[in-house]
């Protein structure tokens, strides 16, 4: 028979899973990302607590594992952080089977809730942590002195302090240079200094132009970093999030990618084609030097069609349907 778990958060979005059978997980930890990063073909997604998700869709895509996105808590889901919504998304996606990566952004955090939030993870049974300074216009503390964790490195050197290696950590890498860097050598000095505190992979910001993830691949080996590098690429699924999300998240636009964009934003549909197709070829492209890349990371927006067919293209085997594997034992661990 099947059960139905539907979670919804303040903002009334929902996560429905679907389960049909009662097998009991072998293992209640999760996989290492580092251990995943050694096989010959890994493709990941992106979710995020904030909008509807249909995880019935998510077990028919293969993903290697799914990041969680960290929005920032409120100051009462901060007195008690097992409500904070990427915290209760990671735990309901390693409860049904997925590989999960907590995005972990701790400028605004103190060492106090960084540790809850860390000893609700290692119980859990999660193990992978991307480590962030977190969104600009989130920060509330403007002062570095005054912050716990001013950069992505302190919080790194942290975890590594009290967890030793428990926890596999990534952390972000900028193509096209992070918006508040001075230069691009000074961009990749910074990401050395979260290498050397003790990151175990790099996952990249959004970019719509393959040179520029190749080129930082080069840079990165030229000054050191030999850490494995997972690309991340956006969808295009509509005009005004096309917009949106470059804007956002600080992402230079192509020309010709802006002139194609701009000239079909009137048609959804041509604009959604459009955006499958160009997916799809970079995605095959990103496939043709596996030598330089740890992986593929699809930043969905929760939009699992859109990427279905973007995998459909690119030539992946599609799961027709994948019983979710329900981890009892972690279950009790915070379901009640």
């Amino acid at each position: 028979m099947r059960e139905t778990l539907i979670a919804t958060n303040e903002n009334n979005t929902r996560t429905i899973f679907k389960n049909r059978n009662n097998q009991q997980l072998n293992h209640n930890i999760d996989i290492s990302i580092k251990d995943i990063l050694t096989s010959d073909l890994l493709v990941s997604i992106e979710v995020s607590p904030n909008r509807n998700l249909n995880s019935d869709d998510l077990s028919k895509i293969p993903c290697s594992f799914c990041s969680v996105t960290w929005l920032s808590p409120t100051s009462e889901e901060l007195k008690n952080v097992d409500k904070i919504p990427a915290i209760i998304l990671a735990k309901q996606l390693h409860y049904h089977g997925q590989t999960v990566l907590l995005h972990l952004a701790g400028r605004n955090l103190k060492k106090y809730q960084v540790l809850k939030i860390l000893e609700i993870l290692k119980n859990a049974g999660i193990r992978n942590i991307l480590a962030l300074q977190g969104n600009e216009s989130k920060i509330i503390e403007k002062d570095d002195n005054r912050c716990d964790f001013p950069y992505a490195a302190d919080l790194v050197e942290f975890i590594r302090s009290y967890y030793g290696r428990l926890f596999t950590i990534g952390v972000a890498g900028y193509p096209e240079n992070h918006p508040n860097s001075k230069s691009i050598e000074s961009d990749r000095e910074f990401l050395k200094n979260k290498v050397s505190r003790g990151a175990d992979f790099i996952l990249t910001q959004a970019s719509y132009n393959y040179s520029a993830f190749s080129n930082f691949v080069k840079q990165c080996r030229s000054i050191g970093i030999d850490i494995p590098v997972i690309p991340g690429i956006f969808i295009i699924s509509s005009y005004g999030t096309f917009m949106a999300m470059s804007k956002l998240c600080s992402v230079p636009v192509p020309k010709n990618i802006l002139k194609i964009v701009e000239n079909i934003k009137e048609s959804n549909e041509t604009v959604r084609e459009f955006g499958i197709a160009q997916a799809s070829e970079m995605m095959k492209t990103f496939l043709k030097n596996r030598e330089l890349f740890g992986g593929i990371h699809v930043f969905s927006l929760n939009n699992l069609c859109l990427l279905r067919e973007v995998l459909k293209r690119v030539g992946f085997c599609l799961k027709i349907e994948r019983p979710f594997r329900v981890n009892y034992d972690c279950a009790k661990r915070f379901i009640k």
